[in-house]
């Protein structure tokens, strides 16, 4: 399913994921080395380890998140 998933840098520095399968993905999974992280403005569930964060999210078929990294 993750073959099917884009992402675009925003000029303002967030990233348009957008997944174009024509199913749900359950807990896509990301890593980045980041203080803080946001999916849609929202805190998405996550895990610190040493300088970096796993962060966790569902995306429906066809939609788009923002991710926006606070370095």
């Amino acid at each position: 399913a993750i073959d099917k998933v884009d992402y675009s840098l925003l000029p303002d520095g967030r990233i348009r994921l957008t997944n174009n399968n024509e199913s749900d993905i359950n807990g896509l999974t990301m890593v980045v080395k980041a203080k803080a992280v946001t999916v849609n403005s929202l805190i998405p569930n996550q895990k610190t380890v040493d300088n970096g964060i796993i962060f966790w999210f569902d995306i429906g078929a066809g939609d788009s998140k923002i991710i926006r990294i606070v370095e």
